[in-house]
């Protein structure tokens, strides 16, 4: 967050200044002596106060919580953030459901439907005052595909915060007027690919920016990336296409009467009749066998020519 306001234009001090952090303790201060070093740069100079005191004292635009302590918004929290926010902006990330700072349920009706929700676990559509509401959830699954296919398709060197930073603009302005006054503030999931490709696209492009990208720029990039994107199309193969084909496939490609053992003898046959075998994509050892057992069978093959082409076989496996 940090980064996203100094790349908004404002000074690095006056980014963190912007940002307080309340633990069980109560608001991050100065005068604290229990902060960890990287507490430091968000513990502001002021007077000790608990969560509710803190929010009415700094009257916060955006309340997120990753606390993992269920109920930590209270009714009282959600009306206060009421008071001095038209449209308060409410994260409950905390995962699992049960263990989230509140609910979307709860979000809406305290905050008389005005409250602009997400939360790390799914929650269901909210009927409010003949309004329905659509709560977020803010999952990585929006964001970790598309960096990497970005980063895979410029072959990046390194993912930069600025990359970060493309990717979270890309996303955001995926969501549509209509989505946004109906509380949702990420596309939805069944859009999933287009986002991401656009997602890969602004974070390859940035890359080529930073000076990350040592694969050429293609001339079309997102259609370089479309290209990349995996495609789960799969071809069907039925048990009952490929027998025939086994059964088949030594009338085709041998010759009548009593030519067989001439047939079987020479290389050359031999390598035709595996060359067939693999045309007919016979691709599994169990099919090559069953092959070879029958004709080694045959009245005018003899034995040795069903082990000369399992032989044959087992070659052109390694």
């Amino acid at each position: 967050m940090t980064e996203a306001f100094v790349a908004a234009g404002l000074p690095r001090a006056d980014a963190t200044r912007r940002l307080s952090f309340v633990d069980i303790h109560g608001l991050l201060v100065a005068s604290r002596k229990d902060l960890q070093p990287h507490n430091l740069p968000y513990a502001h100079e002021g007077a000790a106060m608990g969560f509710v005191e803190a929010l009415r004292h700094l009257r916060p635009h955006i309340l997120i919580g990753a606390t993992g302590a269920p109920g930590t918004f209270t009714r009282e929290v959600i009306e206060a953030m009421s008071e001095f926010n038209k449209r308060p902006v409410i994260f409950a990330l905390s995962n699992p459901t049960s263990r989230a700072e509140c609910t979307a349920e709860q979000a809406y009706t305290w905050s008389k439907g005005s409250a602009i929700f997400a939360s790390g676990s799914p929650f269901e559509t909210v009927e409010l005052d003949g309004r329905c509401h659509r709560p977020a959830q803010g999952n990585n699954a929006y964001i970790f595909p598309g960096v990497g296919l970005g980063a895979i398709a410029c072959r990046a060197t390194r993912v930069s915060e600025d990359m970060f930073l493309a990717a979270a603009r890309a996303l955001a302005s995926q969501v549509s007027d209509a989505r946004l006054e109906a509380g949702a503030l990420y596309p939805p999931l069944s859009e999933i690919r287009a986002v991401s490709l656009e997602i890969a696209n602004a974070v390859a492009e940035q890359a080529y920016v930073e000076g990350l990208a040592p694969a050429p720029r293609p001339k079309d990039l997102r259609e370089h990336i479309r290209a990349q994107m995996y495609e789960p199309v799969y071809t069907a193969w039925t048990h009952h296409v490929r027998r025939p084909r086994q059964r088949s496939l030594h009338r085709r490609c041998a010759p009548p009467g009593s030519a067989w053992r001439d047939w079987f003898a020479g290389s050359d046959s031999r390598r035709s009749l595996c060359g067939a075998v693999e045309k007919d994509q016979c691709h599994s050892a169990r099919s090559a066998a069953v092959i070879a057992s029958r004709l080694s069978r045959h009245p005018h093959a003899g034995k040795h020519a069903g082990c000369q082409f399992w032989s044959q076989r087992r070659d052109l496996n390694s």
